[in-house]
């Protein structure tokens, strides 16, 4: 089944003109085996955002659902925990 409505109106929605306003800190997450995301464009949000504090996290041997992923989740949270109490990923990643 097709989405009708308001969905249809999303198909050609960007948030590209707003990325520059963001001003909070922005931590984004990719797994390198992502079929949804690809790096470039994550790397192009990234550097769209107009935060100063901005961060991308990699994570090898992951896809899309990275908080799920068993061999990554445990990495995964302990990077967003210290990102939000250090506002920065204050170590190296091993598994990336």
């Amino acid at each position: 089944m097709m989405p009708t409505g308001p969905f249809l109106e999303l198909e050609n929605f960007s948030t590209d003109k707003y990325l520059p306003e963001i001003k909070v800190p922005v931590l984004l997450l990719y797994g390198t085996h992502d079929a949804f995301c690809n790096v470039n464009n994550t790397l192009q949000l990234l550097n769209a955002i107009g935060s100063q504090n901005k961060e991308l996290v990699v994570f090898g041997n992951a896809a899309h659902g990275l908080m799920l992923e068993e061999l990554v989740h445990r990495e995964v949270y302990h990077t967003i925990y210290a990102w939000i109490e250090h506002g920065k990923v204050p170590f190296e990643l091993t598994g990336s």
